[in-house]
């Protein structure tokens, strides 16, 4: 029975879908993770200022999330536009940040990014109990999982080459926000929801 349960989620269009749009999101922001430091670095910003930064990110990621959750059901049916919103928005960051010339212009970028980025971590297990019976939820979110791992594997690798190769990071902003743009595309050919 529940091989039977597994073979008919793996056909399911929304599987594979949700599976890919959130590895990619979350990839990017595995990306932003580590390129933070080095970017602050680059553009001429101490540490104390980076911290700063990074730390305006995580309140505002915590609003996101807040208000994901505050949201809940009375959004549930909408939820791949949401899913879409947050990942254009931290797009619309990406490209904030990449303008950014000094520590004014940083702060939007980074509640952008924070907000954004906060409110989507959670948004796996929600985009996924809108096209999956709860029961199986937990066994739908573990088969995802192995789409995570070649964009976990190649992307940081990558933007530090593209930063050793160019001396900053504007390419890997810029690859960053279109990757992000096609994993709203992905969230957005979902189909009806079933439930």
């Amino acid at each position: 029975d529940k091989v039977a349960v597994a073979k008919s989620f793996y056909r399911s269009k929304a599987f594979w879908l949700i599976g890919l749009c959130v590895a990619l999101a979350l990839n990017v922001a595995i990306v932003l993770a580590v390129c933070y430091p080095p970017l602050f670095a680059s553009k001429g910003y101490t540490m104390v200022e980076a911290g700063w930064f990074l730390a305006l990110g995580g309140i505002s990621g915590l609003v996101g999330k807040s208000c994901l959750a505050w949201l809940g059901d009375g959004v549930s049916h909408h939820v791949k536009w949401l899913a879409a919103a947050m990942l254009i928005l931290q797009s619309v960051g990406l490209g904030v940040l990449f303008v950014a010339g000094d520590a004014v212009q940083m702060i939007p970028a980074m509640l952008l990014l924070g907000f954004s980025g906060g409110a989507f971590i959670p948004m796996h297990p929600y985009l996924n109990s809108r096209y999956f019976d709860t029961g199986i939820i937990s066994q739908v979110n573990g088969a995802q999982m192995p789409l995570f791992l070649p964009f976990g594997l190649v992307g940081a690798p990558l933007a530090g080459y593209a930063f050793d190769q160019m001396g900053n990071y504007d390419a890997v902003l810029i690859a960053l926000a279109a990757t992000l743009c096609l994993a709203a595309l992905l969230v957005l050919g979902l189909p009806r929801q079933e439930n």
